[in-house]
């Protein structure tokens, strides 16, 4: 066991040509690892007949095909589910799709483990595929698929029952971990893994240079908002607070990076406050632009309801930025008893997100030494670690299944 494993890595909850930019901490994550061992990825695409992908047409038949990145196979078949019903079989629908593909892929290739991030329905097929393959399987949970899936009891049944049979549960903080403790997981088979910044890409540069780079002229400050159009995002409470400031001294302007399911909503609160010329919905990102927006803030706001460790977050502070976030999953964490570069507020609350940015912009930070806080948050600690437990599981995996030979013999 001391060469090159090889891993299959599992997960809808990454890029592909309709969707170039999601989950871009799951594409860096498997890049890191790939210098530890070999890896085919096979990340299905939710498909229903009648879907709209954001793909040019002339490119949607290629959309399922094997794509090639950073030397490794991505393969991307179609997960076949019905949108908002019939939620406690997608599991099944999504072994059922990927199985033919993974067992071809396994003559080939002889995957060692299987690696699954996303509670469900990803767990639930990657618990089956192990059990039909004979392979043990480590699954990463991130935050939203624990926290909102648990307020529905058939669903939180389901995970609960995947992770007490995965040979490793790794979470993405602290507090997440406590929480599956709270509802019945052993501890020992949870380990905590954060994520990672990379810190060649973001990292403290000229704002001036960032703004002329996106074509921004505006001179005042910026507030700056990146990801999900969602309304556990907390979004309509950070326009409340920009429609709080106005008229109060000093030019801000609030930046909305990102999409997603809630857009027209926050569209139509923006109009409803009067903050068109306050508030930018800038659109979609291109992750390779994000350390630009970065760059470009005063400040970077997180309002969100519920969190497992952002990236955003980390980003931010590598590129030297101040945060106002709220205290939720493992956002403290990051900070690991040092002093906050910003300010953490509770949820919910508008009249608290106003203070705190006020209190943000009014402050004087250094880069610098914000960028600091991040220093072990590395993506190339996170592939070690994991590296690390896939061995050792592949290793026990590889003895027990010797000794139930012998036995049987």
């Amino acid at each position: 066991m001391s060469g090159r494993n090889k891993i299959l890595f599992l997960s809808s909850q990454f890029p592909n040509r309709a969707e170039p930019n999601s989950a871009s901490f799951n594409r860096q994550q498997v890049e890191s690892l790939c210098q530890r061992c070999d890896v085919v990825v096979v990340a299905p695409i939710p498909w229903f007949p009648f879907k709209k992908f954001k793909i040019k047409r002339d490119d949607r038949k290629r959309l399922f095909e094997k794509e090639k990145l950073f030397g490794t196979d991505v393969y991307h078949p179609p997960f076949f589910y019905i949108p908002k019903t019939f939620r406690l079989i997608y599991g099944f629908l999504y072994f059922i799709c990927v199985y033919p593909l993974c067992l071809d892929i396994y003559r080939r290739f002889k995957f060692e483990a299987i690696y699954v991030t996303w509670a469900y329905p990803d767990g639930f097929a990657a618990m089956l595929l192990a059990r039909a393959l004979r392979k043990p399987f480590l699954i990463k949970v991130h935050g939203s698929d624990i926290n909102i899936n648990f307020k529905y009891s058939m669903r939180k049944r389901l995970i609960l029952y995947v992770l007490k049979r995965a040979n490793k549960i790794f979470t993405v903080s602290a507090s997440l971990k406590d929480k599956l403790v709270a509802n019945g997981i052993p501890e020992q088979n949870i380990s905590v893994l954060y994520n990672g910044v990379d810190t060649e890409k973001f990292k403290p540069m000229p704002q001036w240079e960032a703004r002329k780079s996106l074509g921004i002229t505006y001179k005042g400050k910026i507030i700056l908002f990146i990801g999900n159009l969602k309304k556990t995002k907390g979004i309509e409470y950070l326009v409340s607070a920009m429609a709080k400031m106005d008229g109060k001294s000093g030019n801000r302007m609030l930046f909305i990076v990102g999409c997603g399911p809630d857009k027209f909503f926050f569209d139509t609160l923006i109009r409803k406050e009067g903050l068109e010329g306050t508030v930018v919905m800038a659109g979609e990102y291109i992750h390779s632009k994000i350390p630009l927006w970065i760059n470009s803030c005063d400040v970077l706001c997180l309002p969100s309801l519920t969190e497992g460790l952002p990236n955003v977050i980390l980003e931010a502070l590598a590129c030297g930025k101040p945060v106002v976030a709220t205290d939720v999953g493992g956002v403290r964490e990051i900070f690991r008893g040092n002093d906050i570069p910003g300010k953490l507020v509770i949820p919910k609350s508008a009249s608290d997100l106003t203070k705190a940015i006020f209190e943000v912009l009014s402050a004087t930070w250094d880069a610098h030494e914000i960028a600091k806080c991040v220093k072990d948050f590395s993506w190339d600690n996170n592939a070690r670690s994991l590296n690390g437990d896939l061995k050792q599981h592949i290793r026990s995996h590889s003895q027990n299944l010797t000794a139930d030979h012998s036995l049987g013999g």
